[in-house]
């Protein structure tokens, strides 16, 4: 690779006592968030009554069985039901829904015959339909991957190696060609040997129109980009690490709130004098106003410097 291929950016100012990491970029802001759209989530608030009859009916729909006796669980942010052979919470919009079939799961028995990948897949979608948690009709629920819960089942005496306990497929969204990434638009959904539903993780809320359409004038230049992507690596990186960047590229990016918006997603790795390089990949905004903020995944707002963009 020619010299003039990296770019290294190495900004020797300081932010708040430390000093931007240094940052090597390979590769050139090819496309611009122009043309890409801001849309605005639907989040209509449930009562408590709404939010359990959802999560009842949801695990229903999954043939989950809910014993008589369970208890009632309920934190800052959800409410749900907690027993020996099922558990469940869901938040105030319905946006955010979790389950587990724990008898479903058989972690103390053998598990019998899990359906293919294929079927598993379809299982999960018509149960995602059924359950009126996605409308397949939008066609933005796309398949990220396949895997599978593995458990290793042993005995004081004997140890029966790994046994895979459940088929997990795992969705993303799709908007306009590109690719919804972070915690906003995500949903996995595991099939065990009843051919049904025994876990989920569903994190989703139904686009309710764009707010606007993207233009020239509302974007940050290549140069500013990689700015922020310095800024941003900087919060969460120790100074003394090389963090080299070769892929940026344009993404929807939806932190789970009311909007999903444009943004770049840069991936790499992160190199320090002793340890083995650890990949890096995180986010910056594709606008000069986002909607939203828009930051590293390990990034909390509750820690954000008073004053700081």
């Amino acid at each position: 690779m020619s010299k003039k291929a990296i770019l290294t950016v190495l900004v020797v100012c300081l932010l708040f006592g430390n000093a931007f990491a240094e940052v090597v970029f390979t590769q050139k802001i090819e496309k611009s968030a122009a043309g890409t759209r801001i849309y605005k989530m639907e989040m209509t608030r449930l009562d408590e009554r709404a939010r359990m009859r959802r999560l009842m009916e949801t695990l229903e729909l999954a043939g989950v069985q809910i014993p008589r006796e369970h208890k009632r669980v309920e934190t800052q942010r959800f409410v749900g039901l907690s027993s020996d052979s099922v558990e469940g919470i869901i938040n105030a919009h319905g946006s955010e829904m979790m389950f587990t079939d724990l008898k479903g799961l058989k972690l103390v028995e053998k598990t019998g015959d899990l359906p293919k990948d294929e079927e598993a897949v379809k299982i999960a979608r018509n149960f995602l339909e059924s359950a009126k948690l996605v409308n397949l009709r939008r066609q933005e629920l796309v398949v990220g991957h396949i895997g599978g819960l593995m458990q290793s089942l042993a005995s004081p005496r004997t140890n029966y190696g790994l046994e895979k306990k459940a088929v997990a497929v795992h969705f993303n969204r799709k908007l306009d060609g590109l690719a919804v990434m972070n915690k906003g638009s995500h949903i996995t959904v595991m099939i065990g040997d009843t051919y049904s539903p025994i876990n989920l993780y569903y994190s989703w809320r139904e686009i309710g129109k764009a707010v606007r359409d993207v233009s020239k004038l509302d974007v940050l230049s290549p140069k500013q980009i990689k700015k922020r992507i310095v800024e941003d690596i900087s919060e969460i990186y120790n100074m003394d690490q090389k963090i080299i960047i070769d892929k940026i590229y344009l993404v929807y990016y939806d932190r789970g709130e009311e909007y999903i918006q444009p943004a770049f997603c840069y991936e790499g790795r992160a190199e320090g004098k002793t340890e083995v390089p650890q990949p890096v990949l995180g986010y910056v905004p594709g606008l000069i106003d986002p909607p939203e903020p828009v930051h590293h995944p390990a990034y909390l707002d509750d820690l954000a410097i008073p004053g700081k963009p």
